[in-house]
């Protein structure tokens, strides 16, 4: 990322407004069943799209539900709760590089309240970053450094390491 700390001692972005990006080549295993995402590496991070994600661990004890809130134009978040499918979801990218824009206006709560997660616009769809997510709602998230191939593991707690 690009960070610079503003005069009231605030990060800001200066990244450049879009850039492109390449679909992430790992293999991607959720509860140890290998799984299709749209995904793409951006700053050595991987994102994801956030609807993708919820759909994946539904059923879990790990599950959220994503949803809009019209009024203060925000994602909404809520632990526990099971995905609601738009149909949308688990649409496998044509793994062609893309052109993001990272999307500062972003508004997103969990349980009703505001968290931060980057997120960048990507053809249209917010993606997110996956361990953004993951620490969230304490998901473990492994990476072999061999295969390359990413772990999201709702049996295990999230860490950063």
């Amino acid at each position: 990322m690009y960070y610079n700390i503003n005069q009231s001692g605030n990060e800001i972005s200066t990244a450049p407004s879009s850039f492109t990006v390449k679909p992430t080549l790992s293999t991607i295993f959720v509860n140890g069943v290998a799984t299709q995402f749209e995904a793409y590496l951006i700053d050595g991070y991987n994102y994801f799209k956030l609807r993708d994600l919820a759909l994946s661990v539904r059923g879990t004890e790990k599950q959220f539900e994503v949803g809009w809130n019209n009024t203060t134009r925000a994602i909404t978040l809520t632990s526990g709760e099971p995905y609601t499918p738009t149909g949308q979801e688990m649409i496998k990218g044509n793994g062609i590089a893309k052109t993001a824009t990272l999307n500062s206006n972003i508004i997103i709560s969990k349980d009703n309240a505001p968290v931060k997660i980057t997120a960048y616009l990507i053809n249209g769809n917010n993606f997110v970053k996956l361990r953004d997510v993951m620490r969230l709602f304490d998901i473990g998230v492994t990476y072999n450094t061999v295969t390359r191939d990413i772990g999201i593991n709702t049996a295990i707690r999230y860490s950063d390491e």
